[in-house]
């Protein structure tokens, strides 16, 4: 600390409010020619406390375009040295508390994916492991171009291909299942006398179902559900063999045997109860003749004066038709028993 009041040596005490500055004119300080001596000391002296706390000092060219973070920091305040100090202090201690956080932060990633990792390995390791996954997922996408076939395409390059197995012509074999009847519509051309169809013109291995070349006759019929040994839940009562409406015929259908007739002729027991109109014109007797006395017929009843009418009791009356008849009904003639339906040629894939 400066001493107060020294002036040694000193003839004559003058003050500093009695002299004045001559020098140029200081516009950063806000000095002017002709201002008292203890005027310029007082600014003097404010700026060098301002400097020293830090107050004073104002970096105007400084720049926040690329930092709004620190901008938000400093809050609208000048940009005072003292100002500035305090924002990096505060940034400073923001990204202390972040990297603390993060490092007592547990997390848990999955990893199954990922290659090359130890038992429990560190952020950079998966970080690390995870950029590699990437850079090889990346070089496979880039293959895409040369290997890639869109979906509009597959089918005409899988027919390609099958055509290019087949000598170049395309086998309807190869779009169906095996042993699978199906009704065909088609030129019988395609198949020999046999019912084999010809590969040449994409038939082979094809067959017609003529109960010939491995395969059921169909010819005449047509398919219907078996029953026998087939797994799966109950029967309903309309096909259950068991049920009572059932109990007379075999529906019991057991697969490749034969069923059914086109016609049928009814029985006796098969035919409905039924009435008929009965016919009846009437009929009469003749009496037997008078076996005492006048020997005339007995053709009525009333008494003839002196004789005695007598009856036999063995002669019968007169025997006469009733003419009785029952009239008949249908013709006998087997009725159709098949349902609407369209023909076709029933075709097999046999491997």
């Amino acid at each position: 600390m400066a001493c107060k009041n020294c002036f040694d040596n000193c003839d004559k005490t003058v003050s500093d409010k009695c002299v004045k500055y001559t020098g140029e004119d200081i516009e950063i300080l806000g000095i002017c020619n002709g201002d008292p001596l203890s005027t310029i000391e007082q600014i003097i002296i404010d700026k060098l406390l301002s400097a020293l706390d830090g107050t004073g000092i104002t970096l105007g060219d400084i720049s926040f375009a690329n930092a709004p973070y620190v901008l938000a920091l400093l809050g609208g305040k000048s940009k005072t040295l003292t100002n500035l100090i305090q924002v990096l202090v505060d940034g400073e201690q923001s990204l202390k508390n972040a990297l603390d956080a993060l490092k007592q932060t547990a997390a848990s990633f999955p990893i199954s994916c990922l290659d090359g990792l130890p038992n429990n390995p560190t952020r950079d390791q998966i970080l690390a492991a995870t950029i590699t996954a990437v850079c090889e997922t990346k070089e496979l996408v880039a293959t895409f171009d040369s290997t890639y076939v869109k979906l509009s395409d597959i089918n005409s390059i899988v027919n390609q291909i099958i055509t290019a197995n087949n000598g170049g012509v395309k086998q309807y074999k190869d779009f169906a299942f095996p042993n699978v009847a199906m009704p065909y519509h088609g030129s019988l051309s395609k198949f020999d006398n046999t019912g084999k169809g010809i590969a040449s013109v994409g038939f082979d291995k094809v067959y017609i179902c003529n109960g010939q070349n491995g395969t059921p006759d169909y010819r005449g019929r047509s398919p219907i559900g078996a029953i026998k040994n087939v797994v799966g839940p109950s029967l309903d009562s309309v096909v259950n063999p068991n049920s009572t409406n059932n109990a007379t015929g075999d529906v019991n259908y057991e697969q490749n045997k034969k069923y059914g007739e086109a016609f049928h002729k009814l029985t006796v027991q098969e035919s409905a109860p039924h009435t008929h109109a009965v016919t009846d014109p009437g009929h009469k007797h003749s009496l037997p003749n008078d076996t005492v006395g006048g020997g005339g017929s007995v053709n009525s009843l009333i008494d003839t004066p002196g004789n005695d009418e007598g009856y036999s009791s063995t002669v019968p009356t007169g025997v006469a038709q009733t003419n009785i008849s029952i009239g008949s009904s249908g013709g006998g003639s087997p009725h159709n028993t098949v349902h609407p339906t369209i023909a076709a040629v029933f075709i097999m894939y046999i491997p």
